[in-house]
């Protein structure tokens, strides 16, 4: 067993890349993959160089679609239900477009940073339409793409950004919350998330 590893019942409590692991305990302090990769080669923490550069030319075979249009290598096997594509190495289950950077020379800066697409085609794992960022530089990107589902974009989204503005304009004239429920058939607690920007915050 690695020494500083001591046993857990929670989570596991590998330190990798100055970042606690989170997944779920398997055994000897270990999550699964990590108890694995100590198992099999004596160290929760070892990292094979060589898988990546080896699983490319098999990714590349993968491909049965490129759209010369766009540019993009379409991954059409096993896919995450976010339409990312996905494929076991070992005993980790990693995303392509992971795998197609390294490969491309450029390792992942922190476990925090993900693939993020400029092609925004989830099973694109082409090199050039990938690059490390964090989630917030991914939820900008779909901001300014207008991908994200905020506001009307959103299935369950019962208000308009011309409701909202105008549930904001007659409460600041002085209208009371609990007259607007029937009129815009909404609960007064929407009203209120509304008037208060908890909902809707980004909207002027």
């Amino acid at each position: 067993m690695p020494k500083g590893i001591p046993g857990s019942r929670g989570t596991c409590n590998v330190v990798e890349n100055g970042q606690r692991c989170t997944k779920p305990h398997y055994g000897r302090g270990m999550c699964n993959t990590h108890w694995a990769r100590w198992r099999h080669h004596g160290d929760p923490l070892i990292v094979l160089p060589h898988r990546t550069s080896r699983l490319l030319p098999y990714l590349m075979e993968c491909v049965r679609s490129r759209d010369r249009s766009t540019g993009c290598w379409r991954w059409e096997n096993s896919c995450s239900p976010a339409g990312y594509g996905q494929i076991r190495v070992g005993y980790d289950l990693r995303l392509v477009s992971h795998i197609a950077l390294e490969a491309d020379g450029k390792p992942r800066p922190s476990p925090e940073q993900s693939a993020l697409h400029s092609c925004d085609n989830p099973p694109c794992f082409n090199p050039d339409h990938l690059r490390w960022g964090t989630q917030q530089e991914n939820s900008d990107d779909k901001l300014e793409r207008g991908r994200s589902n905020r506001g009307e974009r959103h299935g369950m989204a019962k208000l308009t950004a011309d409701d909202v503005r105008e549930i904001r304009r007659r409460v600041a004239a002085g209208e009371m919350q609990k007259s607007l429920v029937p009129i815009f058939g909404v609960s007064g607690g929407t009203i209120s998330r509304v008037v208060l920007r908890k909902d809707w915050g980004w909207l002027d």
